[in-house]
């Protein structure tokens, strides 16, 4: 079969991580401007 669907967590750290959130492990969720800018 394909590949499993991510989590909405995993979801929200890509498109963070396409923003510029740098997902370090201090550093926390992503926040809101790291989502816009990933989704935009």
């Amino acid at each position: 079969m394909g590949a499993c669907e991510p989590t909405l967590s995993e979801f929200i750290a890509i498109v963070g991580n396409l923003g510029g959130h740098l997902g370090r492990k201090s550093d926390g969720a992503p926040g809101p401007q790291s989502i816009w800018r990933g989704v935009a």
